[in-house]
């Protein structure tokens, strides 16, 4: 086992990946097995019937100290098991919810199945051959990260295509007005 600098969390992979790894910032999903380390009870998997992989943004809090910094690096297609001591993970309260006691220890085994960069560059999602798509990606990735720049880039962004399609639609107003007075003048 290795200790995440600067935490005390611990990880060993146990299968390595090849595929890009889960940075700062990125939205991250993965399969997760907890259990309580002391009783070995499992209180979650994205394996077992009706669930699915879980997905979120790694690196800024948005899960518990010891996964966020633990899947840090985590390459796609890697398995990875994390110790989390109670400080960096649920603390003295537990999460009676998941039958989490106060103080415990956690383990969970995860392996990395998407690591989808963050929003580094606004100019990169603003592609026009596409605008529909890109709007609805900006919805689903941009929202959330409790970062208002994306939601300001992405109102410039609806401003600038409903503009375009409102002047394209004068035009050809415009045109075919155009053409019907030259026809009626010319008949």
């Amino acid at each position: 086992m290795q200790a995440i600098p600067g935490h005390q969390t611990q990880y060993q992979i146990l299968n390595p990946g090849t595929g890009k790894a889960i940075a700062k910032g990125d939205t991250a999903t993965v399969h997760a097995t907890g259990v309580v380390k002391e009783s070995g009870k499992k209180f979650w998997s994205t394996k077992d019937p009706g669930q699915s992989p879980f997905s979120y943004q790694a690196g800024v809090g948005k899960v518990i100290t010891g996964w966020d910094q633990g899947c840090l690096g985590m390459q796609v297609g890697e398995e990875r098991k994390l110790v989390i001591p109670a400080n960096e993970g649920y603390g003295s309260g537990g999460f009676p919810a998941w039958g989490i006691p106060p103080g415990a220890t956690l383990e969970f085994t995860l392996e990395c199945l998407q690591a989808v960069a963050a929003i580094s560059s606004v100019l990169g999602w603003l592609d026009l051959e596409k605008p529909m798509g890109n709007l609805m990606e900006m919805a689903i990735f941009g929202y959330g990260h409790g970062d208002i720049y994306y939601i300001y880039i992405l109102s410039i962004y609806i401003y600038i295509i409903s503009h375009i399609y409102i002047i394209c639609i004068v035009y050809i107003t415009l045109f075919f007005k155009l053409y019907y007075i030259i026809l009626n003048y010319i008949m």
